[in-house]
């Protein structure tokens, strides 16, 4: 293969893994702000369980089964959609996967390619010294 192919070829694979890489990007962090909501509830909940006090207030008036309600609600909703993207991001890992090897793949031919150019040149040096002597 010819090595403007080549070049050609890494440019584009390049492209394809840093695209790849932007996207699993996006979705480490919508996956890590979801983690972080989570963990921000589980946080308010044994807030208000701790200010006793007010949590008796609540109960009296039945507040405490809405707030359960809305916490439960909410729990339910963040888990589905880390769920969600943890899908994406397998699906992406999968991509990424393959954009990097497939650009291994043609930096490692470009090398090859590179190797053999400074083994040509080498020789035809070789060559022209000794036609001299």
């Amino acid at each position: 293969m010819k090595r403007d192919r080549l070049v050609q070829m890494s440019t584009v694979t390049v492209a394809l893994f840093q695209r790849e890489y932007r996207a699993i990007q996006k979705t480490l962090r919508k996956e890590s702000d979801l983690r972080k909501s989570l963990t921000q509830l589980d946080a308010q909940t044994v807030n208000a369980k701790s200010q006793g006090d007010q949590y008796c207030a609540m109960k009296a008036i039945g507040a405490d089964f809405l707030w359960l309600a809305w916490v439960s609600k909410t729990r339910r909703q963040l888990n589905t959609e880390l769920a969600q993207v943890i899908v994406q991001k397998m699906e992406a890992m999968i991509q990424i996967r393959k954009a990097f090897g497939q650009n291994g793949a043609v930096e490692n031919l470009l090398s090859a390619d590179r190797q053999k150019q400074k083994q040509k040149t080498a020789r035809q040096q070789a060559e022209r010294l000794t036609s001299y002597l």
